[in-house]
């Protein structure tokens, strides 16, 4: 007897066990190869768009198809990146130790804690502090700062502004008189 339902919960149940077994890969094995042409050979075949950039070790990352980073881009060790809602990386960005980007969520309106994704946007020569994090929706203009431990909240931060605080605010103007090339930074092992 053919019961579609069931072979719909089954087709799920492996779904969602196949997704597992890739996050745990890539977070409990990838992430920690010291080697960065390993990690970013696999990186790249789980489906991340990378340029001339480096991950350093102990990373999280999810929704590898929907993360694109381009050149001179510096992750560094221990930051959570979530892109299954997109989260797109221009050129010669810092991403400080410990930072959360995070481009899903749920609606705090919904009487289900419904899921949602709204894409998150980094242009160049962006500076995130320690222990940032940056919410779904966010835009980070070209050469704005993120101070350490501040909340970036699904809005667009504009260029050159220096943020800060929970939620963050303007503090200041960064006055970059060139943009920065990040790309020769190379690290082998780290």
């Amino acid at each position: 007897m053919y019961c579609p339902n069931m072979f719909r919960k089954v087709r799920h149940a492996v779904g969602e066990m196949r997704y597992g077994i890739k996050y745990f890969f890539m977070n409990s094995v990838v992430a920690h190869i010291p080697i960065w042409h390993v990690r970013k050979f696999l990186y790249q075949c789980a489906g991340m768009k990378i340029g001339r950039s480096h991950i350093l070790m102990h990373v999280i990352t999810d929704g590898w198809k929907h993360i694109e980073i381009g050149d001179g881009v510096c992750i560094n060790s221990y930051c959570h990146i979530d892109g299954r809602g997109g989260i797109r990386i221009h050129d010669n960005v810092s991403i400080s130790v410990y930072t959360k980007i995070l481009s899903a969520s749920h609606d705090k309106d919904s009487g289900e804690f419904a899921y949602i994704e709204k894409s998150v946007e980094i242009e160049d020569n962006v500076w995130t502090g320690i222990n940032s994090v940056i919410l779904p929706g966010t835009k980070m203009l070209h050469g704005s700062i993120l101070a350490a431990g501040s909340v970036a909240i699904g809005k667009e931060y504009e260029e050159y502004g220096v943020y800060s605080g929970v939620p963050a605010v303007k503090i200041g103007t960064r006055k970059l008189v060139k943009d920065y090339d990040l790309s020769r930074w190379a690290p082998w092992f780290r």
